[in-house]
């Protein structure tokens, strides 16, 4: 009665497990999916995203050119305006000298009329050739003013409206950012499920791996009950001369063979599991391998981007922001080889640190010369390049560990799978077995 009673008790209790274990699975592959969707979306956005950053950069650049060709215009008329100015000058000091000239000349030198006649016509062309002179400048001061004027209307009308453009693009940058928060909630909330989700799948592996245990040992010590009762039963009973078959012992000998061959399938077991550990261990030196020739890629690819040095090109994160971070899967070359780029990254930050002091004081010392518009314009270009610098390196950061999760708990399921299906099965035919026997017998013995 008890074994009838257990036996009732363990099949809703495994149909039980069954449906837990297919809803998480179903979980897991509903969470997979929204993490791929939410990847495609981020990625098409932060594509974008760096197209629009990319186009206020150009129009930033042409701005700064339009405003540098207008100065060098302007001071160029400024020159002029002065040279002219001088000369006005000049020509006024000379016609005043002149004057004064004349009239110191003109009392003691009366008789010498021809003389001032001489004098006279030579001061009248004089004032002809400055009255010229002077409508000459004045005509050219006006050019000038007009010419100033424009430019000046040009540059006004220039800067309002990449004034305007700054400001949509800033409004844009506000609601990407939006945008990225909201993505960010999502991905903490989906890392949050997955880790919830590891959780109970490791909990579930433990329960299992517990309740495989228990049903092994329950399961030994209800055949070598069995298999003692009946041997009991057999030499109890009186009838004909026992077979072979029907020896004492005979049902001990029996149930020994199959725990026997029990204990072969576990050895098999743990022989396939030890293959499959090392075949995924292989997986992963190999994936190791191709992740290290791609950080080489990408090293030689950042150098030589860095060798370029445009004016609009990024080279990117140095190759330390993307090295694994789980010593387990490092082997001591790679662990060489992540140190060696934790100082190379030290010693370009210093690198770029002593540029930007070096930059400060030349700017410190010629920034008193520079228009106002140019500074306001770099600034908005170095804080836009880091902002998109900081916003990539972290999304790319997160995404990797994602990635590399999401990949070991994969493995982790198939496994587990594989194992739970494979031994349910067994464990079912074993059972459907023991209860055929058990029928047999019990027919035998009635």
């Amino acid at each position: 009665m008890q074994m009838t009673s257990s036996r009732t008790n363990l099949s809703p209790q495994q149909g039980l497990r069954e449906e837990q274990k297919l809803q998480i699975y179903k979980e897991l592959v509903d969470l997979q999916i929204e993490t791929n969707r939410l990847r495609e979306q981020y990625e098409t956005e932060s594509f974008e995203l760096k197209c629009e950053i990319l186009t206020l950069e150009s129009r930033v650049l042409e701005l700064e050119l339009t405003g540098e060709k207008a100065g060098h215009e302007r001071a160029g008329l400024a020159e002029q305006l002065k040279k002219l100015q001088d000369k006005r000058q000049e020509l006024s000091n000379a016609y005043v000298s002149l004057e004064n000239n004349y009239q110191t000349l003109a009392k003691p030198r009366e008789p010498e009329t021809e003389d001032i006649i001489a004098s006279g016509q030579e001061q009248k062309k004089m004032e002809k050739k400055l009255i010229a002179s002077q409508e000459y400048i004045q005509e050219e001061m006006e050019k000038m003013k007009l010419l100033q004027k424009t430019h000046q209307e040009k540059l006004e009308e220039r800067v309002a409206m990449l004034g305007k453009e700054l400001q949509d693009a800033k409004q844009e940058i506000r609601d990407t950012q939006h945008k990225i928060d909201e993505q960010a909630m999502a991905l903490s909330t989906s890392q949050k499920q997955l880790q919830e989700v590891e959780k109970e799948n490791s909990r579930l592996q433990q329960q299992l791996k517990m309740m495989n245990d228990e049903y092994r040992t329950r399961l030994l010590h209800y055949v070598k009950k069995m298999a003692s009762y009946m041997d009991n039963t057999t030499q109890s009973h009186q009838g004909p001369p026992q077979t072979d078959a029907a020896k004492p012992g005979a049902m001990k000998k029996l149930v020994d063979g199959m725990l026997n061959d029990m204990q072969a399938s576990h050895r098999s077991r743990e022989h396939q599991l030890a293959t499959v550990a090392r075949s995924y261990k292989k997986r992963m030196e190999s994936l190791m391998q191709s992740h290290e020739a791609l950080l080489t890629a990408f090293r030689v690819q950042r150098e030589q981007i860095k060798a370029q040095d445009g004016p609009n090109m990024e080279p990117g994160p140095p190759e330390g922001h993307f090295t694994i971070k789980e010593v387990d899967l490092q082997s001591s070359l790679t662990q060489g080889l992540k140190k060696l780029r934790e100082d190379k990254v030290q010693l370009e930050t210093q690198i770029q640190q002593l540029q930007t002091k070096i930059g400060s004081n030349k700017a410190f010392n010629v920034g008193s010369s520079l228009p106002r518009d140019e500074v306001v314009c770099a600034n908005i270009q170095k804080q836009l390049q880091e902002f998109t610098q900081n916003t990539q390196s972290e999304l790319e950061k997160e995404r990797g560990q994602l990635w590399s999760r999401a990949l070991v708990a994969e493995e982790q399921l198939s496994q587990l799978q594989e194992y739970v299906d494979k031994h349910l099965g067994r464990y079912k035919q074993e059972i459907l077995r023991l209860r055929k026997l058990l029928g047999n017998k019990s027919s035998e013995d009635s």
